[in-house]
């Protein structure tokens, strides 16, 4: 399995989560301007997977609640994220 493909496995997992949290979810859609058929439509594309975790990963408190409920630490959850489009390590090498 190649890195990014486990990394876009923990965005599903985290993004089938989010669902189960429908006062987050509602200011996830809000936030990226959209609603759940259109999120569920692009969910697979590697950017809107992004988007989740980096929302999961500001909400101190929704991640934790995540991470307990789909089994991984925080740590892994920005893993993910790092190896996605967009993440800030990819944004400070490209200085």
């Amino acid at each position: 399995m190649r890195q990014n493909e486990a990394s876009e496995i923990i965005a599903l997992q985290v993004f089938v989560a989010l669902c189960n949290h429908e006062e987050e979810l509602g200011y996830f859609l809000n936030e990226v301007g959209t609603d759940l058929g259109t999120l569920k439509s692009s969910i697979q594309q590697p950017e809107t997977l992004a988007a989740v975790l980096d929302f999961t990963l500001n909400n101190e408190n929704l991640l934790l609640e995540i991470c307990q409920e789909i089994n991984l630490k925080p740590n892994a959850i920005w893993r993910a994220r790092l190896d996605l489009p967009g993440s800030p390590e990819q944004n400070y090498s490209s200085i």
